[in-house]
C-alpha cells in the first residue's frame, strides 16, 4: 500500500492553483467581465478545458436546469437524462425539447438523421462507440432509441429498479450492460441521474468514495507521483486497493486545502477529483511540451 506521503508537493500545489485559475474564470464570466479580464494565464486563454466542478459545465447546467428540474414527476424523465447526455449538445437537447420527442422513437431518429445532414446534433467533446444491435450496424443517432428499448425490455418499473441500484458504482455498472455504452458513458449517465431529486432524494453513500478512473484521470494521477510524463510511472495500472486509497487521499486534501470553497459551490466529491484529474493531465501536457495542441481551442463563448 502507498504511504501517506506518496504525492509531491509540488504537483499536489500545481494540481490545487491550475483548479484554482480555472474556477475564476467561470467566476469572472458570471460577472460578466471582459474576456480579456477572465486570466493571464495563457493555456487556459488558447485552449478548452472543462471546469473544475462538473455540474457547472455549459451542457450539465443546461441539462439539470430544462430537462431534469421542470420534469421531476415525469416518469419518464430516465429517457429523457440518457438522451440528452449522449447527444450532450445544447441545441439538439433544446430540438427535443420543443418537439417532444424524447420518447425517441423511429420518427426522431429519422428526423435527427436530416438534422445531421446540416448541423452537428452530437457532442466533439467525447468519443461515442458505434453502435452495433442484433449483429446490424446503426448510425450513432439511433443510439438513444435502442438504449430506451433495451432498457424497457429488461425493467419494467424504472423507479423501483433504481432504489435496489442505489450508489453510482451501482448505476454504472448496469448502464455498462447498454448496447455500445462502455465505462466512460455509463458513467456520465450515472452522474446525472444524481442530479435528480426523483431518483436520489438523498446524496448516493459512495458519492464521496468511487470514481471512474480512465486514461485521462490516471495520467493526471500518476503525474502527482511525481511522473512526469506519466508513461514513466513503474505500473501500468494501479491495483483497485491503491487506486481507492490514493483519490480518497486526494480528496480529502483537497477538501482540507479549502481553496474552492468560497466560490459558492459545495465541497468537492470524487467526481471533481476524476473530472479535475482529466483536466490537470490535459493542462500538464501543454505546459511541459508534451504536445504542442490539445482538440478544442477556447473561443471564449
Amino acid at each position: 500500500m502507498l504511504n501517506n506521503n506518496t504525492f509531491k508537493n509540488e504537483h499536489l500545489l500545481e494540481f490545487f492553483e491550475c483548479a484554482v485559475r480555472r474556477q475564476a474564470i467561470y467566476n469572472r464570466r458570471l460577472l460578466n467581465l471582459p474576456k480579456d479580464e477572465w486570466t493571464d494565464d495563457p493555456i487556459f486563454k488558447e485552449w478548452r478545458f472543462c471546469n473544475v466542478f462538473r455540474r457547472l459545465d455549459k451542457v450539465t447546467d443546461y441539462i439539470c436546469k430544462y430537462v431534469i428540474e421542470p420534469n421531476e414527476d415525469n416518469p419518464d424523465l430516465w429517457k429523457m437524462i440518457i438522451t440528452s447526455r449522449f447527444f450532450s449538445r445544447i441545441e439538439t437537447i433544446q430540438f427535443l425539447i420543443n418537439n417532444k420527442w424524447f420518447s425517441f422513437g423511429v420518427t426522431m431518429a429519422n428526423h435527427l438523421g436530416l438534422r445531421s445532414l446540416h448541423q452537428p446534433i452530437m457532442t466533439s467533446a467525447f468519443i461515442l462507440n458505434p453502435l452495433t444491435y442484433n449483429g446490424k450496424r446503426y448510425h450513432k443517432y439511433w443510439t438513444p432509441y435502442f438504449l430506451i428499448k433495451d432498457i424497457k425490455e429488461k425493467i419494467t418499473d424504472f423507479d423501483k429498479w433504481l432504489l435496489i441500484n442505489t450508489t453510482i458504482n451501482d448505476l454504472t455498472e448496469q448502464f455498462k450492460q447498454l448496447p455500445s455504452t462502455a465505462g466512460f458513458m455509463a458513467y456520465e449517465y450515472a452522474t446525472d441521474f444524481t442530479y435528480s431529486k426523483r431518483y436520489f432524494s438523498n446524496p448516493p453513500k459512495d458519492e464521496m468514495t468511487y470514481g471512474n478512473f480512465t486514461i485521462g484521470s490516471l495520467r493526471g494521477l500518476k503525474r502527482l507521483l511525481g511522473y512526469n510524463p506519466p508513461e514513466r510511472a513503474p505500473f501500468n495500472k494501479l491495483k483497485d486497493d491503491e487506486l481507492k486509497y490514493l483519490t480518497i487521499n486526494l480528496l480529502h486534501i483537497w477538501n482540507d486545502y479549502n481553496l474552492l470553497n468560497n466560490t459558492g459551490v459545495p465541497l468537492c466529491k470524487m467526481r471533481e477529483v476524476e473530472h479535475w484529474l482529466c483536466e490537470y493531465d490535459k493542462y500538464m501536457r501543454i505546459k511541459l511540451k508534451e504536445t504542442n495542441r490539445l482538440k478544442q481551442r477556447y473561443k471564449g463563448n
